[in-house]
Order: C-alpha cells, then sequence, then structure tokens
C-alpha cells in the first residue's frame, strides 16, 4: 500500500528552470523519495504507516502543500493555525507524515541524532508535524520569533507538545497534555 508521486513534466521543468536548475531538480528528485500525492486540504486518504516497526493501514487527511495527518491531528493543526492567523502569527508545516522510503533518507540525510529509526517515528503514523520555528535542523536549540514564541504559549491546548531536543518538531498526542516541554 505505497503512494507515490505524480510523474513530473521533465521537459517543462528543465525548460522553465533553465538547464542547470531542471536537472538539479531531476536528481534531487531521484535522491530524496516522494512523498504522497497533493491533495486539496481536508481529502483523505490510506496509506502504509508504521508503528513500533510494523506497518499499518493509516487514514490520512491532507492539511496542504501535500503533507498529511490523521484526521484527529489534522483538525486540532487547522484550529491551532487558524488560531495563531487569528493572532497575527502564520505557521509554516514543513513536514507531517513521512512513508517509509522518506524515513530512511531523513535518517540517512541527517543522522540518527535528529531523526528516528525507520518504523520508528510518529511521522509515519500521522501523529507529528514539524514547524518553522527559525531553529533550523539543531538539535537543543530553541526556536525564535513570533512563531516559536506562540507555538511555547499555546500548542499545548491544542494537544500538540513539543519534542524535548528537536524545537521545530511537535507530537499530537489530544487535548489536556499540559505546558510545552521547555
Amino acid at each position: 500500500m505505497t503512494a507515490y508521486a505524480q510523474p513530473m513534466r521533465w521537459p517543462r521543468v528543465i525548460i522553465g528552470l533553465g538547464l542547470a536548475g531542471g536537472l538539479a531538480a531531476w536528481i534531487y528528485s531521484r535522491i530524496r523519495p516522494a512523498g504522497l500525492p497533493d491533495r486539496p486540504p481536508g481529502t483523505t486518504l490510506t496509506a502504509e504507516g508504521w508503528r513500533d516497526g510494523r506497518p499499518f493501514a493509516v487514514v490520512l487527511e491532507s492539511i496542504g502543500d501535500g503533507l498529511y495527518l490523521q484526521p484527529p491531528a489534522a483538525a486540532a493543526w487547522r484550529r491551532m493555525a487558524s488560531a495563531a492567523l487569528a493572532d497575527g502569527v502564520r505557521l509554516r508545516p514543513t513536514s507531517a507524515f513521512r512513508t517509509l522510503a522518506q524515513q530512511n533518507w531523513q535518517v540517512q540525510e541527517r543522522s540518527r541524532d535528529i531523526a528516528a529509526a525507520p518504523g520508528r517515528s510518529p511521522h509515519q503514523r500521522g501523529m507529528a508535524i514539524d514547524i518553522d520555528v527559525g531553529a533550523g535542523n539543531q538539535l537543543d536549540r530553541p526556536g525564535t520569533g513570533k512563531a516559536w514564541e506562540w507555538l511555547v504559549a499555546n500548542a499545548p491546548s491544542f494537544g500538540f507538545r513539543r519534542h524535548a531536543r528537536e524545537a521545530w518538531h511537535y507530537d499530537w498526542i489530544g487535548v489536556g497534555v499540559g505546558p510545552a516541554v521547555a
């Protein structure tokens, strides 16, 4: 039950980006595995998720930009992003559900210090989201700016808990989780 990205039209991409840019995009697409197809927010699909090293069928809901979460987490994300926007803060998700191939790539690209072992990441259950908080991918470094400050103060009330060592990583565990990890 593996999902595949839709094929890109490489001649159009190469022309649009120029030969060097198009070639770089083509090479990068061959290195980094494709995720799920981009569907309108609210659309659901079933994919192969992973929990405790075992595959399972997981229903996911699009939150836009090719990112997916399990439906309860997606609903909480939409509420949280709307509340932040009402406070003048735009939350920018950078990653959510990951396929096994994407998690393998994360481990190879970023090392096991940052990425969980394939088959064991909450991203592979559709219960985690990475949000741009100005910390890059540096462990044990707090975020910066309005998004970071807003998330520290408000994410727990929407059921999201920040990973202790990754300022950008938030697991959805349900409402009433207590304060964010400092």
